[in-house]
């Protein structure tokens, strides 16, 4: 089975280099966004796996051949709104945005920082950082997969907090919903058993 695994904003591919050990038997291929090197397509794939941003991207324009989404850390909407109330602050994004502009490494690390990340390398497309971070502010994916769903969520997530997440594919009451007691933003690094769990577990639902 073929796995496509999409990261998150302002991370690479090095944050599924735990998870993908654990899939023996599986054909993943880790996407590049390309904000610290050359940008790679997701391609033809069964199974997809999100975090966080990857999650809008897959909602949006699923790879072909597509049958699956394991969303890790991931989000359907991420900006509040009027009838999303739990999202994050639209202002808290357009703060970011602004700051990208004046210091955009100073604002990439603190916020990998909030994650529990380390200091990013040296960015390669700020362009591709900022457009992804309009993403985050104005994407909206609810309602847009209807087909198998499986999520995972961290109860300590600093970034998407259990009130936000549990506002998130609220029209999936089919979806598969698990969570890791005391687990942050990067599951795919602090619990990549959980992870490779649950990607195992639906990939064997297609």
């Amino acid at each position: 089975m073929r796995i496509a695994l999409l990261h998150g904003w302002g991370l690479d591919a090095s944050l599924w280099q735990v998870v993908i050990p654990l899939m023996a038997g599986f054909d993943c291929r880790a996407v590049e966004c390309g904000y610290f090197g050359a940008a790679q397509e997701a391609g033809a794939a069964d199974l997809v796996v999100t975090h966080s941003l990857g999650t809008l991207r897959a909602l949006a324009a699923p790879p072909p051949g597509c049958r699956g989404i394991v969303a890790i850390n991931g989000f359907d909407c991420f900006a509040a709104r009027a009838d999303f109330p739990a999202g994050v602050p639209t202002r808290l994004l357009d703060r970011m945005l602004a700051r990208l502009d004046s210091d955009a490494e100073a604002t990439l690390n603190d916020f990998r920082t909030r994650c529990g990340a380390p200091h990013a390398p040296a960015l390669a497309d700020p362009h591709t950082l900022r457009a992804d971070l309009r993403l985050l502010r104005d994407g909206d994916g609810r309602g847009l997969w209807r087909g198998p769903l499986a999520l995972l969520s961290g109860d300590a997530d600093p970034i998407v907090t259990p009130a936000h997440q549990a506002a998130c594919f609220a029209d999936r009451a089919d979806a598969v919903r698990g969570s890791v007691p005391g687990g942050g933003h990067l599951l795919p690094l602090t619990a990549p058993a959980e992870c490779a769990d649950a990607i195992r577990a639906l990939a064997a639902r297609l």
